[in-house]
Parts: C-alpha cells; sequence; structure tokens
C-alpha cells in the first residue's frame, strides 16, 4: 500500500475511533474530560511509545467496561 493510502487509512481509523469513543460520551460511559485526553493521546501518537499507548487507552477501555457491567448508561436518544 502506497504512504499515501496508508496515512488517508490510519486517519480514517482515528477518525472511527473517535466518534466511538464520542458515542461512549453520549451514553454516559465517558466524561467530556476524559473524551478530550482521548482526542489529545489521538493526536500525538507519534509522540507515546506502544506501552504508553496501550497504558492510556486500557485507562479508558477499563472505566467503559466497568461502568457499562454496572448498567450506567444514559438511554441513547434517537434523531
Amino acid at each position: 500500500m502506497p504512504v499515501d493510502e496508508l496515512f488517508e487509512e490510519s486517519e480514517r481509523l482515528k477518525l472511527r475511533f473517535l466518534a466511538a469513543m464520542e458515542r461512549m460520551v453520549k451514553r454516559g460511559l465517558l466524561t467530556e474530560e476524559q473524551f478530550a485526553e482521548v482526542i489529545d493521546l489521538v493526536d500525538r501518537l507519534d509522540e507515546y511509545s506502544e506501552e504508553e499507548i496501550e497504558a492510556r487507552l486500557g485507562k479508558y477501555i477499563s472505566i467503559i467496561k466497568t461502568k457499562h457491567e454496572a448498567g450506567v448508561q444514559k438511554p441513547e436518544r434517537s434523531g
């Protein structure tokens, strides 16, 4: 895959990931502050080691999982 296509695909993946995390905010599984931290992490991925990325994302995934399992969710709104 050419470098420009790889870059475009990675940017699409970042956007899809952030859209999924934004849905977690809307469902009450992440706070706006936590979401802002995720955005910052994604914006600066090249500044972190794989271990740092795993630790930071793991923290938010754990929060989401814990809240989801506890039934802490806002009802989804349509429209």
